[in-house]
């Protein structure tokens, strides 16, 4: 039950805003309105679970990355809820390095393991009611990984 007590402790950190509604496949509604002062125009980040890197012989957690799901726009801000809809903008330091693999010669995966590039900015998981966004002002670090302290 670690792994369920990190998850909790990651929620509560930053649960001041989350989904309260899904509206369509574009729009949502968030908790925090005109009484967090919330304003239209303003960026929030729909974050994902941390996903952690394990080890896969001694089975360690040898560290985490954050990734968003989604990057939305507040379009109308009431007293308490917002409504958010889907954007293009894509102001973080991304580090990418398509170029270079799209220069490399594929490797041979074997077709039961999971890929997933964990260092990317986003993972475009599916959203669910609940899920915790943040300001993209909060985000200006750009943690990426974080190694464990232990």
């Amino acid at each position: 039950m670690k792994i369920k007590n990190e998850i909790d402790s990651y929620k509560s950190v930053e649960s001041t805003f989350y989904i309260t509604n899904i509206l369509s496949h574009s729009d949502i509604l968030m908790r925090g309105g005109s009484d967090k002062d919330i304003q239209k125009g303003d960026y929030f980040y729909i974050l994902d679970e941390p996903t952690k890197i394990i080890d896969p012989y001694t089975k360690k957690i040898l560290g985490r990355t954050f990734q968003y799901k989604y990057m939305m726009q507040v379009v109308e801000v009431l007293e308490n809820v917002s409504r958010l809809t889907t954007t293009e903008k894509t102001n973080l330091s991304r580090r990418s390095s398509e170029n270079l693999l799209n220069r490399r010669k594929p490797v041979r995966i074997d077709p039961n393991q999971d890929v997933s590039d964990v260092l990317s900015d986003f993972s475009y998981s599916a959203i669910k009611v609940g899920d915790i966004l943040v300001r993209d002002a909060n985000m200006l670090q750009h943690i990426k990984y974080r190694p464990n302290s232990k």
